[in-house]
């Protein structure tokens, strides 16, 4: 197998030379990969999960298991450690931490364990969105407003039209996954 180390890690053209004992030798290139994932999807929301697409990273085989672990973290914190399968591939689930800022851009990277080389992806956490239903009416129609994109568990005090505090008495509070219900 080629071995796992920081020349073939790095991925590019590598030469592998065979000779004989008459002292007969060839070469051939082989080109390596270096790691790479991908986000699916690329935006999404605080406790959503986050399919990671890596490829390109050591091979899980009998002779290096231990060297195809790959640990993913989000925004710098470990998340999930993995294995790459006998192509150097792997896809996983990472959910998005409930700490992640809002909006934010956050890097994944998945390490190749052992060595300094990594692959990155960019996440993003959009703003808050609101929507109203119905979306039209006269003065004193009744409408529901639903927000998406909060943080868990935050008191929504505040729901205006216009200058007009429209909150009601007591304000609602945000689910696990951050959205809310007001009428």
């Amino acid at each position: 197998s080629i071995p796992i180390n920081d020349v073939t890690v790095s991925g590019g053209a590598i030469t592998i030379k065979a000779v004989d004992d008459q002292g007969q030798m060839q070469t051939v290139q082989v080109i390596i990969d270096g790691p790479k994932i991908t986000l699916d999807p690329a935006t999404s929301r605080v406790n959503t999960n986050v399919t990671v697409i890596g490829k390109g990273f050591p091979a899980s085989n009998s002779l290096n298991r231990a060297n195809s672990q790959v640990p993913i973290a989000y925004d710098g914190f470990p998340v999930k450690v993995v294995s790459a399968d006998d192509t150097g591939a792997f896809t996983t689930t990472v959910q998005v931490p409930s700490t992640t800022s809002i909006p934010s851009n956050n890097i994944v990277r998945a390490a190749v364990l052992g060595f300094d080389r990594s692959a990155v992806a960019v996440h993003s956490v959009p703003d808050p969105s609101v929507t109203l239903s119905p979306t039209f009416g006269v003065p004193g129609t009744a409408v529901t407003v639903s927000g998406q994109g909060y943080p868990p568990g935050v008191l929504i005090n505040n729901v205006r039209v216009g200058n007009i505090n429209v909150s009601g008495s007591a304000a609602v509070s945000t689910d696990d996954d951050g959205s809310f219900v007001t009428f």
